[in-house]
């Protein structure tokens, strides 16, 4: 697959006059989960201390099938905001994946019980 930016300043150049959600739908519309994760990646970057910008960098490594990336990732997630849907949502995608389930983790059981 042909790289899309050649460096960090072509890819924000391309994306900087469009709306968020104008980005986000160009990466779902061409199914371009690298540059789903670059560019949520960057997102998270700046938002470090907002949950749903680090959620949604979890969810396009489960989009860009890096399944163990996004277990790691939103495990770690998950530890500090054990309350949130989507982080436990995306977390079991990722899982459901690779074959895997809710038994393979210990934070479910505290829903349960």
């Amino acid at each position: 697959m042909k790289e899309i930016w050649g460096n960090e300043h072509e890819y924000k150049d391309e994306y900087d006059d469009m709306e968020e959600w104008e980005a986000e739908a160009d990466f779902f519309d061409k199914r371009d989960w690298k540059g789903l994760v670059e560019y949520r990646r960057q997102k998270a970057e700046n938002h470090s201390d907002a949950p749903d910008y680090q959620w949604s960098l979890g969810e396009a490594y489960v989009r860009n099938k890096e399944y163990e990336k996004a277990i790691s990732f939103l495990g770690d997630l998950h530890k500090k905001y054990p309350d949130d849907l989507n982080i436990q949502h995306s977390l079991l995608d990722a899982l459901f994946a690779i074959g895997k389930d809710e038994t393979v983790v210990n934070w479910i059981l505290s829903l349960i019980f």
